[in-house]
């Protein structure tokens, strides 16, 4: 069976959002636009008029994908949601005045004809979350646009860059799309490399980090099982085989904010400490971490993203993979003395 929720909403009437349910037990829909349209047929206050990308599971999707391509991907649940919740109007509609307000930075350069260039990269644009952090910053489409502009006119090439360059608002701070749209990312990609290489990358002075942990072999004298245990990285199947109940956030995908350090730290800081109040918050006794980066992030700047977030944390801990592994063999590693916050194992 296939289940659907599409988000809803109506700004001019509702207060709350929702998700309505709709299953499927046979179907046979070509795309993605045969299935919102049966919806319509069934649900006549169901509005998607206009609207040609939305967003499956997190993930932006065209109205156009085939419908077995969605399936292969996201399996028998789909969440469809607008392109932006935040700024939804009217179901799948959202307003868009935030993503073609962007085109203006570049008002001394771009022509109307170059406007239907802009309009078409809607989907990169909502695709990035870094605006949900940063308001200021230009957008992922912004960063195609101004590709496209340098290589229209040439002799502004330096003008135009200069608009993406700012080191806390600009390219230097720009994410990966890659798990966020349904087709292959070569354009953002290809465009963020252009930019990059045409400008002199900010000096800044990351901290200095310890090596890695050694992982020992898990020979399971402890096995955690009354424990809940969050995860950020990759977390080995033998790590998974412990008894405890590992669960998932929807922010562990969200980059940890080291390599925004010394461009944007209070952006660094809502990054994670959003994924550690997620963390905090899913009732987890600990956090497990995969690299000393990201230690680095929620641990030793513990206060700080407690202050940027305006919560405290109680009785909750970070732990390395590797020290985990330690004190299932039995063994209480030296590093955990140096931990900000307190691990407590009772």
């Amino acid at each position: 069976m296939l289940e659907v929720r599409i988000f809803r909403f109506n700004a001019k009437n509702d207060v709350l959002r929702y998700h309505k349910p709709y299953f499927f037990e046979n179907y046979n829909f070509k795309n993605l636009q045969d299935l919102l349209e049966d919806i319509k047929k069934n649900d006549p206050y169901f509005d998607f008029e206009g609207v040609k990308f939305v967003k499956i599971n997190g993930v932006v999707v065209s109205l156009d994908t085939n419908f077995d391509l969605i399936l292969n991907r996201f399996e028998s649940t789909l969440i469809i949601e607008p392109l932006s919740t935040k700024r939804a109007v009217k179901d799948l509609i959202i307003n868009d005045d935030d993503f073609m307000g962007k085109i203006k930075l570049f008002s001394k350069f771009y022509t109307k004809e170059d406007t239907k260039f802009y309009e078409n990269l809607k989907p990169y644009f909502y695709a990035g979350f870094m605006s949900e952090f940063e308001p200021n910053f230009i957008g992922s489409s912004t960063i195609i646009f101004a590709k496209f502009l340098c290589e229209k006119y040439p002799d502004k090439k330096d003008e135009i860059l200069a608009v993406v360059s700012d080191s806390k608002f600009g390219v230097w701070i720009a994410g990966d799309l890659k798990e966020r749209i349904f087709w292959n990312d070569e354009i953002y990609k290809g465009a963020l490399e252009f930019i990059k290489s045409n400008l002199k990358e900010p000096e800044r002075k990351l901290p200095a980090l310890s090596a890695e942990m050694k992982i020992e072999k898990l020979n399971f004298k402890h096995d955690f099982k009354d424990f809940t245990i969050a995860s950020y990285g990759e977390i080995s199947d033998e790590i998974r085989s412990l008894k405890a109940k590992f669960i998932s956030t929807d922010s562990q995908n969200l980059p940890c904010g080291f390599e925004l350090i010394g461009l944007n730290d209070e952006l660094a800081f809502k990054l994670a400490g959003k994924i550690l109040f997620d963390a905090f918050d899913s009732g987890a006794d600990f956090l497990l971490v995969d690299n000393e980066q990201a230690f680095y992030m929620f641990d030793t700047l513990s206060n700080k993203l407690q202050k940027s977030i305006g919560r405290s944390l109680e009785k909750f801990y970070i732990l390395r993979t590797a020290e985990l592994v330690s004190l299932a063999n039995g063994e209480i590693p030296i590093s955990i003395k140096n931990h900000k916050l307190k691990v407590r194992l009772v």
